[in-house]
């Protein structure tokens, strides 16, 4: 900085005082409020985490209440891709339901907090829900195929 301020001061002389302040480049682009947004984040991380582990936890209580069902249906000559592939079908209606949902109350949420704090936010005009990000929630909406195996073919632990 003095070097630059030096190089001004020698090519302008009528100047009399140069100076300047390094800011680093995340402090210009996110100003003051870089804690509370990672504050925010975490928070909804967090959220999101409890409502995973209590949707899994209702549907494997809704499949070990199906277990009668499935054994019934087995007797009957249902393979166990069958009852996979029928509670596989459940699952991602569930999933695609919670998705869509998901989609609208983000931009409802989105739209709020603009309303409600725009003017304060650096670089306000960038916020949004991203598509990427609801791609990878839907990606990890269909990798859950565990209740439908566990109620098809019996405990994980005992295989």
């Amino acid at each position: 900085m003095r070097t630059i301020a030096a190089r001004i001061h020698s090519e302008y002389t009528d100047v009399t005082a140069v100076g300047g302040v390094a800011v680093p480049l995340d402090e210009q682009l996110t100003g003051g409020i870089r804690t509370p947004l990672l504050v925010l984040m975490a928070s909804v991380v967090i959220l999101l985490l409890i409502a995973c582990m209590n949707v899994t936890s209702l549907l494997l209580a809704h499949m070990a209440a199906r277990q009668r069902e499935f054994a019934g249906r087995t007797a009957l000559g249902a393979t166990p891709m069958q009852l996979s592939r029928e509670s596989l079908a459940e699952t991602m209606i569930l999933a695609s339901l919670g998705g869509v949902l998901g989609v609208v109350l983000a931009r409802w949420g989105v739209a709020t907090m603009l309303a409600t704090v725009g003017g304060n936010l650096p670089r306000a005009e960038e916020i949004g829900a991203r598509p990427d990000g609801v791609h990878v929630c839907g990606a990890v909406g269909t990798c859950d195929r565990c209740p439908g195996r566990d109620a098809a073919g019996g405990s994980l632990l005992e295989r």
